[in-house]
């Protein structure tokens, strides 16, 4: 995984937009998927309900 800052990916996170387009043969390794389940659970603030919808 390419080094990124703590305030690089906090806004990666609430720049997030959902995709309806699912590619199954897009593989991450599982590092990066480490570092991201890492990161999210470290933020709970970042699952807060946004543009202030409960």
């Amino acid at each position: 995984m390419n080094q990124i800052t703590r305030e690089q990916m906090l806004q990666v996170f609430e720049n997030r937009c959902s995709t309806r387009y699912y590619d199954p043969n897009k593989k991450i390794s599982q590092e990066d998927f480490a570092a991201i389940l890492e990161f999210a659970a470290s933020h709970p603030a970042l699952s807060a309900p946004s543009h202030g919808n409960s």
